[in-house]
């Protein structure tokens, strides 16, 4: 139940709500619970796409995980998807063993960002931010 009410509260956009609905997921044991198809993320992963800042630092503090089996990064893609500098900030430190992990193959979180940059022109502050917060990182292309 409290897994559902944090999704909808980061859907509503209601940042303060999820907050405090995060020890209510912990101690459910739904931190790394998917939310329903189509979508299928993690908490961390949807507050990453909705650029919640704050509420990805306490799922990362309560033990959320940024990189998937398999090595995806899917939390930080979310974020570049997103256009949200300081997530991506936040994700970056603890995604780092996968920058260089490969979406579909063919493109990392840099080269993402890097083609949005290119393709969002509204956004184009954002996505400079991102590229250079994931090249101080070391991402490759």
């Amino acid at each position: 139940m409290a897994h559902q009410q944090l999704v909808k509260a980061i859907y509503d956009k209601n940042e303060a709500a999820a907050l405090e609905l995060v020890d209510a997921v912990v101690a459910a044991g739904d931190l790394e619970k998917l939310s329903d198809p189509p979508e299928g993320r993690t908490p961390l992963e949807e507050a990453a796409l909705f650029n919640m800042r704050q509420l990805c630092e306490k799922l990362l503090e309560k033990g959320a995980v940024c990189i998937k089996e398999g090595g995806d990064p899917k939390a930080l893609f979310c974020a570049v998807e997103a256009g949200a500098p300081d997530t991506v900030e936040v994700l970056v430190g603890p995604s780092a063993a996968a920058l260089g992990w490969k979406f579909r193959g063919i493109y990392t979180a840099l080269a993402t960002a890097m083609e949005l940059d290119e393709e969002r022109e509204e956004q184009k502050a954002a996505f400079e931010r991102i590229v250079a917060c994931l090249k101080a990182a070391g991402a490759p292309m």
